[in-house]
């Protein structure tokens, strides 16, 4: 009996442990799941601890991005602010030199005016020049002198004087400066004077005037000078305010031409070009400007076009690196040009001078030893000083149609920019002109 209640006893001590094992294998599994959640969450919270870390980091750089910007853009203000002062100062100098140039436009107006009168008092080809038939010591000039007629010719001529005989006075200041450098046709005038034979001897003076400075070696490069050409625009039924603007017009036609012409021959030169040259391509350079040498004022003129050609590109790829780099050398390209035009109009009114001097004291009869040299290379001066600042325009629209031509992609305007200032680069590296000729065409 006792032991009938025992095993009943541990049977349900067995029943109970076995609840227990259930109970606690509940609750493990509880706890075990508790513990995944728990786990979970911890992943989670150093998911979110790291997102944590990157977003201060970049909330770091950010910060640090900022201040740099700050800066910059306190440095592009004080940038600016100095660019828009020197801009307002170049203008405010801009202003000074147009009221100087004013100034010496009105007295270069006067100088032609009493030149003018010089030359209807002498008419006769004779007198204007103090050659005599009957006088034994009549000499001509030295050719230097002749300089000085080609700046009287340059003040006949049709396009600046507005006299209604200025082409007459033009075709006679060439005769007598072919006569006077020709000792045959001088002999023929002193014993037959002005004759059909020795008229049909002379070369018509715009052509004359071509082949002293008309630099057609360097024709692809400059093109036909307008100084010296005369636009003939003849129409009886037009008034004369019609005519000088149709001249005008057609002036302006030519230019356009001959700056397509130039902008067409400088295309064709560079076909081959890529930066950097090549040998060929340096080696057909090279091989020209040797074969232009020889040519009268080379090295001046390619001085001339060497450092505009550098100039322009400079100013272009200046542009395209910041706006600083550019509007520096275009600063200084606009400096350049007042000073060009102010030196210009200065020799040629000190040529006008000096020819004014020199014609007086030869209808005074006193020797004129030192004064003719003295007229002859101011002449020279001038007359250089008005071709260097016609070619310099010419070139300067030029390269701007290039640099700035739409129609082309960028990278052919940068291929564009680097030839002329390859080809820049190579003409100012030849021989520099001489001392003399330095002085000369230099600016002041």
């Amino acid at each position: 009996m006792r032991l009938e209640l025992r095993i009943k006893q541990l049977e349900e001590e067995k029943m109970q442990q076995e609840h227990e094992i259930i109970s606690l294998n509940n609750k493990n599994r509880h706890l075990e799941e508790d513990l995944e959640k728990a786990q979970g969450k911890i992943e989670q919270l150093k998911t979110l601890e790291s997102e944590d870390d990157d977003l201060k980091k970049a909330n770091d750089a950010a910060q640090r991005r900022i201040t740099l910007l700050e800066q910059e853009l306190e440095e592009s203000d004080k940038s600016l602010k100095d660019t828009t002062a020197n801009f307002r100062e170049a203008d405010v100098k801009a202003e000074h030199f147009e009221r100087k140039v004013q100034q010496l436009e009105n007295m270069l107006q006067t100088q032609e005016l009493k030149n003018e009168e010089i030359l209807e008092k002498n008419k006769d080809l004779q007198k204007h020049h103090c050659m005599k038939t009957n006088d034994p010591t009549a000499e001509l000039l030295p050719f230097a002198h002749g300089f000085s007629l080609l700046l009287t010719f340059i003040l006949c001529h049709p396009d600046r004087n507005k006299r209604p005989d200025a082409e007459e006075m033009f075709k006679t200041i060439s005769e007598a400066y072919q006569i006077l450098r020709d000792d045959t046709l001088r002999k023929r005038y002193d014993q037959f004077g002005r004759t059909p034979d020795l008229e049909a001897d002379l070369v018509d003076g715009r052509y004359f005037f071509d082949q002293v400075y008309g630099g057609k070696a360097f024709k692809e490069f400059i093109g036909d000078l307008n100084v010296g050409k005369v636009v003939g625009v003849s129409d009886s039924s037009c008034d004369q305010a019609e005519q000088q603007k149709r001249v005008e017009q057609l002036a302006y036609e030519q230019q356009d031409e001959r700056v397509e012409s130039l902008i067409a021959s400088f295309l064709k030169r560079i076909e081959t070009f890529e930066e950097p040259a090549s040998a060929t391509f340096q080696k057909q350079t090279w091989q020209r400007i040797e074969e232009l040498l020889p040519e009268g004022h080379a090295r001046s003129i390619l001085t001339i076009v060497g450092r505009l050609y550098v100039y322009k590109a400079k100013e272009f790829l200046g542009m395209k690196c910041g706006l600083l780099p550019g509007y520096a050398y275009s600063l200084r390209e606009k400096n350049y040009i007042v000073r060009s035009l102010w030196t210009a109009v200065k020799s040629s009114m000190d040529a006008n001078q000096a020819s004014e001097v020199l014609i007086k004291t030869k209808e005074a009869c006193k020797d004129i030893t030192g004064i003719d040299l003295i007229a002859s290379t101011k002449a020279y001066i001038a007359v250089w000083n008005l071709l260097r600042f016609e070619i310099e325009a010419t070139l300067r629209t030029m390269c701007d149609r290039l640099l700035k031509d739409s129609s082309v992609t960028d990278s052919e305007r940068q291929r564009r920019a680097y030839a002329l200032l390859y080809l820049g680069n190579t003409f100012m590296a030849r021989p520099k002109p001489s001392a003399i000729e330095t002085a000369i065409t230099s600016i002041s």
